[in-house]
């Protein structure tokens, strides 16, 4: 059981428990639309931990065009299933 901003308890969904630990972070990382010290650090943690070259290899980094063509099968593949189905 956990506790709730309203002060009720009761069970969060593990997106729910992710949502809270992230804002938080956010709330930690971030001042008045600034980066705090633990932010900055944060930061070049992140950068040495996922370099691009790493981030690009596993594929997590898309370009512009790669994400473009990935929305244009998605619509193709949806568009299909609508005209068969």
């Amino acid at each position: 059981m956990t506790r709730r901003k309203d002060g009720s308890e009761a069970e969060k969904s593990i997106p729910e428990m992710v949502d809270d630990v992230t804002h938080e972070e956010m709330r930690l990382m971030y001042k008045d639309g600034k980066p705090t010290a633990y932010g900055r650090r944060m930061s070049n943690f992140l950068e040495r931990a996922l370099p691009d070259e790493k981030v690009d290899e596993w594929g997590w980094s898309l370009s512009r065009k790669e994400r473009a063509e990935i929305k244009r099968r998605a619509a193709e593949k949806k568009a299909a299933e609508e005209k068969g189905g």
